[in-house]
């Protein structure tokens, strides 16, 4: 499918306000009096189905740690801005909902940040350039001494378009002991989970995307098995699986299968 080093701690005391930029050293879960918050995932490459409608996305800022690790008490606002790499453009990409700060409630752990995409700026070719957003943590400010920890400073998202992708549903493998049956869920626009990778006799997950017909297996085996695989979706919606593999199996699996969609 398609697609600051900061060393410097400015703490700025206003009455009961602290404001705190990055503190390099700082990234320890648990310890000391300094509460460290950030990015939950400092990259993410979410799916838009590319039919021209806003879309709705969100980013997690968590309390990473610090602060002997008590919850906050005290309310923590989080400002953002976009980095200079960033080749997502603001109004034509995407906008932010609401300014380019957010509260993290005393009491509470995370908070979302709101962001708007416009699907119809977004190419789903397979070869197209997605553009990618990329956010800053630029500042804190609290009652309580609190930093943005230097490793969780940065999220790098990818806007990906898709096609309109509708695979959910029930399918088979034709094997010569008779058809097995199985479902397909969705777990976001173009990303499902199959309850059942081919030519084993248990049922075992594995997760795959959609990209315009084009079919990619991205993980979700429940072992630590390596499995890979691509294919399409045919006019019937039959999924043609090829190139299958699963590492560190004695005799190796067939590479080629098709999944018929059940009546």
């Amino acid at each position: 499918m398609k697609k600051v080093k900061v060393l410097l701690v400015l703490a700025v005391a206003s009455l009961l306000s602290v404001s705190c930029l990055v503190d390099d050293e700082a990234t320890e879960l648990g310890g000391g009096d300094t509460t460290i918050v950030g990015f939950a995932s400092a990259s993410a490459t979410p799916g838009f189905v590319t039919d021209g409608e806003e879309k709705q996305y969100s980013i997690a800022v968590n309390v990473i740690g610090g602060n002997e690790g008590l919850i906050p008490n005290s309310d923590i606002t989080v400002s953002y801005e976009v980095d200079p790499s960033s080749t997502a453009v603001a109004g034509v990409n995407f906008d932010f909902v609401g300014g380019q700060s957010v509260v993290i409630p005393a009491g509470a752990t995370t908070v979302n940040i709101p962001i708007k995409v416009y699907s119809g700026s977004l190419d789903s070719d397979a070869d197209a350039v997605d553009p990618v957003l990329v956010l800053k943590l630029s500042s804190v400010t609290s009652s309580q001494n609190v930093i943005v920890g230097s490793n969780y400073q940065i999220a790098t998202i990818t806007l990906n378009g898709l096609c309109f992708s509708n695979l959910a549903g029930t399918y088979y493998y034709n094997y010569t002991s008779g058809p097995a049956y199985f479902d397909i869920v969705e777990l976001s626009p173009g990303a499902y989970q199959a309850a059942a990778f081919p030519f084993f006799i248990a049922q075992y997950t594995f997760e795959f995307t959609d990209n315009c017909g084009v079919l990619t297996i991205t993980g979700g085996f429940p072992f630590t098995n390596v499995i890979a695989g691509n294919g399409t979706v045919s006019e019937e919606g039959n999924l043609l699986w090829t190139n299958l593999s699963v590492s560190g199996l004695t005799n190796p699996i067939p590479t080629s299968i098709t999944a018929f969609k059940a009546p």
